[in-house]
């Protein structure tokens, strides 16, 4: 949730524990809770939508985005659920907020953000979890103007695994689960994975996400945003090795008192920090650097992007097919590069390469002139 991931300083006055006590006891703090965030956020507040979620809307969000946002809700609710093979066992709430600047005004005013940090998420997030009371605070600016959202899967990805396994999972594993469950079918080799792949190959880089002494926007801020994509990696690797069903049965034993460092021992047969240190390793094994090719564009240039070749490091590019063309670029601070090929070049297959020395060739073959799918081509 949003309070594990800042600093004690900035943490808002609305955090709550997750009640230690009895379900009823922790069903009747939640509904309290509830209540005195509604009376905080003050009557321009509606309810527009029950059932599996509990919706909330600002006044000025209008009856066409509560019908969108809704359609939305139902459908994530039922994958996540769906994902975990869990039902809610209480129902989330959503709070709607019209644009950024209201998002931002009721972080500082009702959630008790610093000014300088409800200005910050406000900017960079869609939506945030309030701690313990299982409810979503949704930024309907940023969400609605992005095309089809990942923020309402993923906050109640958290929603559900704080409910299975309470509030004190690692940040990295509580942050992956909900970035995996939200991408659902979507795991193509785009940005966010060459990027992940890129940082967990640099020695330098590969540790800040899992440093569990710094608040979580700290490390995510430090990677540019990328600490998701490597969060994710690690708890893809971790699904691939125990699977779903053994994911869930660690966050069911976590929730019912046992430490985490046991509960994940006896589920992956290695400590947190054991499975943590292998991460770069394991997912770097076969495609440690490599080319990622996207689909052909609708104006026919096609995408592509390198990845593990070191930060700011020339890269010689060359493409063989009806003609000659060779150039050279210079990789981000986490190793990668993104152009495109097309344009005036004539159809036809290239022998596209990157170079960057001695034992750093990667070499694929990208088509023009036809519509080709997405591939990726991995070098040692």
């Amino acid at each position: 949730g949003a309070c594990a991931q800042l600093r004690p300083g900035d943490a808002p006055g609305f955090c709550l524990v997750a009640p230690s006590s009895s379900s009823g006891d922790a069903t009747l703090e939640r509904q309290a809770a509830l209540v005195l965030l509604l009376q905080r956020l003050g009557p321009d507040f509606r309810r527009v939508g029950g059932g599996d979620i509990d919706v909330w809307a600002e006044g000025s969000v209008t009856p066409a985005m509560v019908a969108g946002i809704g359609a939305t809700l139902r459908e994530d609710a039922a994958a996540v659920q769906a994902y975990f093979g869990r039902r809610f066992t209480e129902v989330p709430a959503v709070f709607v907020f019209a644009s950024q600047a209201s998002f931002a005004q009721a972080l500082e005013r009702q959630f008790g953000y610093a000014p300088a940090v409800a200005g910050q998420l406000s900017g960079q997030y869609g939506g945030l979890l309030v701690s313990g009371i299982g409810a979503i605070a949704i930024n309907g600016q940023n969400v609605l103007s992005a095309g089809r959202p990942t923020i309402f899967r993923h906050e109640l990805a958290h929603v559900l695994t704080h409910q299975i396994a309470g509030g004190g999972l690692p940040l990295w594993l509580d942050e992956g689960i909900a970035a995996l469950v939200a991408e659902g079918d979507a795991a193509d080799f785009g940005a966010a994975r060459a990027k992940a792949y890129s940082i967990l190959g640099d020695g330098a880089l590969r540790g800040v996400t899992f440093d569990e002494e710094r608040p979580w926007i700290d490390r995510n801020s430090a990677l540019g945003g990328n600490a998701y994509g490597v969060a994710l990696e690690a708890v893809r690797l971790l699904v691939e090795r125990t699977g779903r069903a053994r994911l869930v049965a660690l966050l069911e034993t976590v929730g019912r008192g046992t430490a985490l460092a046991s509960a994940f021992a006896q589920a992956v047969g290695e400590t947190p920090s054991e499975f943590v240190a292998r991460v770069p390793e394991r997912v770097l094994a076969t495609c440690r650097r490599g080319v990622s090719v996207a689909a052909t564009r609708p104006d026919g240039l096609v995408v592509w992007r390198i990845f593990g070749f070191g930060a700011k490091r020339a890269v010689q590019m060359t493409a063989d097919g009806s003609g000659h063309y060779s150039f050279e670029v210079q990789t981000d601070e986490y190793g990668t590069y993104s152009g495109t090929l097309g344009g005036s070049m004539p159809a036809g297959a290239y022998t596209f390469r990157a170079t960057a020395g001695i034992g750093t060739e990667v070499t694929t073959t990208i088509v023009l002139g036809t519509p080709t799918t997405p591939s990726l081509t991995c070098g040692s």
